[in-house]
């Protein structure tokens, strides 16, 4: 639910264009591969890989990639890794 409307929101921004999603960590990884996006929109809570190690590899390979954290959590010592 709170993916289809993120997409919903961003899609009627007109500086915005979704070039793809994943479900999981390894697959944000191979779409930041493929669709060279500007900016990731990383959940930290998914399955296979996490998005705190989801992010420390797309940054490692592709530092120019800015990447905006969604989070519930409010744990410092969860969140600031």
């Amino acid at each position: 639910v709170v993916l289809r409307g993120l997409q919903f929101f961003l899609s009627m921004q007109k500086d915005f264009e979704i070039v793809g999603e994943a479900e999981n960590g390894k697959e944000a990884l191979e779409k930041v591969a493929s669709c060279q996006p500007d900016v990731v929109l990383m959940d930290m809570v998914m399955p296979v890989m996490d998005g705190i190690e989801a992010t420390r590899l797309i940054k490692k390979t592709y530092p120019d990639v800015k990447i905006l954290v969604l989070t519930s959590f409010s744990d410092q010592d969860y969140v600031l890794p």
